[in-house]
């Protein structure tokens, strides 16, 4: 750049251009890998604090607490069945006061948290 000019030539501009656009071509895979990678480290952390919690609430009811995979509906509510097949979108963690091992609902067992 010449001492009288107050900017950038065109060639200066176009080469920054470039510079970034190969940088943003390398970074961008990575990048989206390690979001899956947090995505997955997000997942695992939230299923290990509704065991941990699970646990601290079958101590404090002193009853057995259960942990299920539920379908979550599009509203946001889990349909309240635990989901033995392979298509769940939840966990739900319940307190069984009927001691039948099963979710029924909120009058015979405890719903805590999904």
């Amino acid at each position: 750049m010449y001492a009288q000019q107050k900017g950038f030539t065109l060639i200066e501009l176009l080469v920054v251009i470039a510079i970034t656009a190969i940088m943003a071509t390398i970074a961008l895979p990575n990048m989206s890998e390690w979001i899956a990678s947090r995505r997955a480290a997000s997942q695992a952390e939230q299923v290990a604090n509704l065991l941990r919690f699970a646990r601290a609430e079958a101590v404090r009811l002193n009853l057995p607490v259960y942990v299920c995979p539920v379908q979550i509906r599009k509203n946001g509510i889990p349909d309240n069945k635990c989901d033995t097949k392979y298509n769940q979108s939840g966990i739900l963690a319940y307190a069984d006061k009927s001691g039948d091992v099963n979710y029924n609902d909120d009058r015979a067992d405890i719903f805590l948290r999904t």
